[in-house]
């Protein structure tokens, strides 16, 4: 429906273009608040990725053992042996 009137607003050459971008921009206002999910121009975006960080951890641990197998002094601790008081 207001995108039939919109086009005869927009093709009447009567209308005072100022008007009638008021006319068109009151139906383009009503129309996204009566169908949001069609005609708002709110953007939503959703993202669904999962990453997997396994190779990396197992890269940088075995890194860390290297590292630790050079240096008498150097120990690697899993962060599961680490407890806070």
């Amino acid at each position: 429906m207001h995108a039939d009137q919109v086009l005869d607003i927009v093709d009447d050459s009567e209308i005072d273009p100022a008007q009638a971008r008021n006319m068109v921009d009151a139906r383009k206002w009503h129309t996204s608040k009566m169908n949001p999910a069609v005609f708002s121009e709110r953007i939503d975006l959703n993202i669904n990725k999962k990453v997997d960080i396994r190779g990396a951890l197992f890269e940088a641990r075995r890194r860390a053992d290297s590292l630790a197998n050079e240096t008498e002094d150097a120990q690697v601790v899993d962060y599961k042996e680490i407890t806070t008081d």
